[in-house]
């Protein structure tokens, strides 16, 4: 195709490096719509939301549920286990890790859920206590949530709710249990989204009901859309839920990439909220938009009644400037000598990683004016990740992910956040320039 041509102009970053709504790469004051079929939405999602630390040593603690809430997480988990005396805890069991209480944990997250985002939360139960205590649960959660739990309508003893779960409009400052059924009416009653095994072939599984949710590891998940005909798994996600999380192996509590569980309808990509790598930069980045509601619409061709495919885009990207970005640490012994690293994620392509030349010692006005271009067969699902390298160590200093669907033309202001953290660096930027030409088939 014919290579985009894109005027690089020299600026001055003190004056053209102002962060406000108007000149962010991304619109974050933009709304959609909340009242389409949950099933039609993304969920900000965290796995074993507990932990702190590793899958198998470390602390449980309510923070780490006040932590994931505050960035907009609309689904956590807790993994139930009996105490000594027959009382729930959430743990990971058979591992070092510590336990906290059931009662605890439900008072944190009544208290944080809807501060950043006022729409419904999932509270996903692994559950692994005895059956004659389940009743216990079931008294916490009704005295701790009361009627803002969601309840299934009418409830019928051994059978799945009926009916469609409410839209996020409905939900709001509401909680969603998702469970396996136990046949324990005073605890079934209180399952909203009941858990189902699901078959391979997702065509077999069309006919059940709209409630219920498909939960299975990442390898998994991802042998079921990549052996299932897209046209199946679109009509099936477009109507039923799926919820996918990282694999057993992943001790560290690493994380997956979650790109390509969204182009496949996969409404729940859970991660591991404490581990800031890449992937959960990117997660964290995508559900930025919509004031961090939690909730992403799909894009057309996953919904209920859309149609169409992904868009294929050629993509002009001018890295202008950077503007007081955080030094490199103490361990560095100098100034920081900043490159900008571009990662492009395309669900339909292997990523691509571009990167600017190095500014030497200048980390609080660097100017780099490099015009890359790329092109994404998936516009509305592709990821632009921008990551400051200390090009002295190779060190990520700081970083920020944008859905190129979201992203405004022209010159714009990125923000930063720590790369450790993931927290906001303030009046870190860079400054860019991008031109963005949706191609049209033939």
């Amino acid at each position: 195709h014919t290579s985009m041509r894109m005027k690089c102009s020299t600026v001055n970053p003190d004056k053209s490096c102002k962060p406000d709504d108007k000149n962010h790469l991304v619109d974050y004051t933009k709304v959609q719509p909340m009242d389409r079929p949950i099933t039609e939405y993304y969920f900000n999602s965290s796995h074993n939301t507990y932990l702190e630390d590793t899958q198998l040593f470390g602390i449980s603690s309510t923070r780490m549920y006040v932590a994931a809430l505050a960035q907009g997480c609309r689904g956590v988990e807790l993994d139930l286990w009996d105490d000594a005396n027959g009382d729930p805890e959430v743990t990971h069991g058979h591992t070092a890790t510590s336990p906290v209480t059931l009662s605890h944990v439900c008072k944190a997250i009544n208290a944080y859920a809807f501060v950043k985002s006022p729409y419904p939360v999932v509270l996903s139960i692994e559950q692994h206590c005895a059956k004659k205590n389940l009743h216990k649960q079931a008294t916490i959660w009704k005295e701790v949530f009361g009627s803002r739990l969601v309840r299934p309508s009418p409830f019928v003893v051994g059978q799945p709710p009926a009916g469609a779960l409410p839209t996020p409009e409905e939900g709001k400052h509401m909680f969603i249990i998702k469970s396996t059924l136990k046949g324990v009416p005073e605890y079934d009653e209180l399952v909203a989204m009941p858990t189902r095994h699901a078959k391979v072939d997702l065509l077999l599984d069309l006919e059940r009901a709209e409630r219920c949710v498909t939960s299975k590891g990442e390898t998994k998940m991802h042998t079921i859309l990549e052996k299932t005909d897209p046209a199946v798994v679109k009509r099936f996600t477009s109507k039923h839920l799926l919820r996918t999380y990282p694999d057993g192996h992943r001790v560290t509590s690493g994380n997956y990439d979650p790109v390509d569980y969204w182009a496949g309808g996969v409404q729940m990509v859970a991660l591991n909220f404490q581990t800031v790598d890449q992937h959960l930069v990117v997660n964290s980045g995508f559900f930025d938009v919509q004031k961090k509601s939690g909730y992403i619409l799909k894009p057309p061709y996953l919904r209920r009644d859309g149609a169409g495919c992904p868009s294929p885009a050629r993509v002009g990207l001018q890295v202008v400037a950077g503007f007081q970005l955080p030094g490199p640490g103490p361990d560095a012994g100098r100034c920081l000598s900043p490159k900008v690293r571009v990662t492009v994620i395309d669900p339909m392509i292997k990523p691509l990683v571009l990167e600017t030349h190095e500014v030497r010692d200048n980390g609080f006005n660097p100017v780099w004016n490099c015009a890359l271009q790329f092109s994404v067969n998936n516009r509305e699902l592709a990821q632009i990740l921008f990551e400051v390298v200390n090009a002295s160590t190779g060190e990520r200093v700081c970083h920020h992910s944008v859905p190129l669907a979201s992203a405004r033309q022209g010159y714009r202001v990125v923000t930063l956040k720590d790369a450790k953290t993931d927290v906001a660096v303030k009046h870190a930027v860079l400054l860019v320039n991008l031109a963005c030409d949706v191609e049209t088939a033939a």
